[in-house]
Formats: structure tokens, C-alpha cells, sequence
């Protein structure tokens, strides 16, 4: 989809620099050390025009938070929220994310969002998709222990091929999965998220919002990584050849 240009987005830059992160992979290991204050640090990536974020970031001003969001023109609406609610907890990346663990270290990161990220509905494009297995693994590998996933989409087979993922991906560990609604109504707290321009749009047009939240990694410190890249290249290869027996 074609952004529309913003005719004072050079201005909005200029004035929101304190949000902004131009060299992500060189803060690899030392996210932290960006923020004014101490925190646990969550991501979401494919962050929108930032409404989820922004709200996350005065829910939670205890924790620090990171939006991603490839196309420079909506993240520049990020910012404006950002800079509207004076979020010190909140930096904003406009740039593709190609490889996490180019811009994370091992067990950087408390939580990781996906929300109605791009289906990428072609088969050929799978592994272009965020939840793809090879992706989950990266996931892992900078998931603090005890971090967890949270997955929202309203496209019930990008969903239902989600969830084939996690599983094959070893993400097994699964907090709760289902129908948004469904999962609200029995009394599960975990999803009482703001909610994302893309969610509201679908509430309106009535549509189903489907959601995931898995655990990254085991909550005992000793879980272990997999961190060199020819042992994290093999770990991938033999997650593909069990894709290519099924």
C-alpha cells in the first residue's frame, strides 16, 4: 500500500530526535543503556501509526519499550503520539528488520509483539512471514527467560499456520490461543491490550481477532540458546527438512 507523503515530516524528525534510533544494530547488547531509566525492554515489531505502543508505554512507565516500523511515513505518526505523551520509555526504529539478533543480544529482550502483521499470503512468501519458524528461533535466541510472544492477526489462516510454526519451532509452551473474545471471556487477563488501529478497523467491520501468546523461553536461568551462527544456521536446516517431510 502506497504512504502518503507528510508534509512536515522533516519538522517532526527534527523535533522528536530523542525517540529516535538511526543505528539499531549498533545498540546491540546495550538497549538499556538508551532509555532514562532501568527496565525491562519489550518490542513490537510492525508497530503501526503507534497507538498500541504509545498506550503500553503509560501503561507499563516501568518498563522500556522499542517500536519497529518499516515505513518511515507511518512511523512518523509514532512519533507524534510519543512526543504528545512525553513517553521517555518509548524509542522508535524506522527501518526494516531483517535479522533480530543483528540488533539484539542473547536474552536482551522481555516480551516481543506481533500485531496483524503482513499475512504474506502466498505460499512462496512463507518465509516472509513474522511467525515463520526460522523467524521464532531468532526470537528465541533474545528472549530473555520467561519472555513471551503475544500474536494478534485477524486472518484465520495466517493464524492456523502461526500456530503450526510455534510448534515447530519448539514453542510449545502456550499461554493461551483462540478467538480474542473467546480468550477474554473466560477471564484471561493476558490479552487486556490496548488496542491497535488495525484491531479497531476490524471491530468495526465485524471480523475475528485471533490470538497467541507463547513463552520465548524456559522462565529457569539455565535455559540455554542457541548463539553461534553456523550452530544457529544448522538448527534452522534441520527445522526446514522436518518442514519439507510434512
Amino acid at each position: 500500500m502506497r504512504q502518503r507523503n507528510i508534509k512536515n515530516k522533516q519538522e517532526i524528525i527534527d523535533r522528536c530526535r530523542r525517540f529516535i534510533v538511526e543505528d539499531p544494530t549498533g545498540q546491540k547488547g546495550r538497549w538499556s543503556q538508551r532509555f532514562l531509566k532501568p527496565g525491562d525492554v519489550y518490542v513490537e515489531i510492525g508497530s503501526g501509526k503507534g497507538r498500541f505502543i504509545t498506550q503500553m508505554a503509560q501503561r507499563y512507565p516501568q518498563h522500556n519499550f522499542i517500536a519497529v516500523e518499516r515505513g518511515p511515513n507511518v512511523a512518523i505518526r509514532t512519533l507524534e503520539k510519543a512526543e504528545a505523551t512525553d513517553a521517555s520509555n518509548l524509542l522508535v526504529v524506522a527501518a526494516h528488520i531483517d535479522s533480530v539478533r543483528d540488533w539484539f543480544a542473547e536474552g536482551e529482550i522481555a516480551g516481543l509483539y506481533l500485531n496483524f502483521s503482513d499475512p504474506w499470503p502466498k505460499a512462496r512468501h512463507a518465509k516472509r512471514r513474522l511467525t515463520h519458524r526460522a523467524r521464532l528461533l531468532q526470537y528465541r535466541c533474545i528472549a530473555a527467560p520467561g519472555a513471551l510472544l503475544y500474536f494478534q492477526t485477524d486472518d484465520a489462516s495466517f493464524f492456523a499456520f502461526s500456530m503450526e510454526e510455534f510448534a515447530a519451532a519448539g514453542l510449545t509452551d502456550v499461554i493461551a490461543s483462540g478467538r480474542k473474545e473467546d480468550i477474554l471471556r473466560q477471564a484471561d487477563d493476558i490479552f487486556l491490550l490496548p488496542e491497535t488501529e488495525y484491531e479497531g478497523k476490524a471491530r468495526r467491520l465485524c471480523r475475528s481477532v485471533y490470538a497467541a501468546c507463547v513463552r520465548l523461553r524456559p522462565s529457569d536461568a539455565g535455559a540455554s540458546c542457541v548463539t553461534g551462527r553456523a550452530e544457529f544456521r544448522r538448527t534452522v536446516r534441520v527445522v526446514e527438512k522436518q518442514e519439507e517431510r510434512v
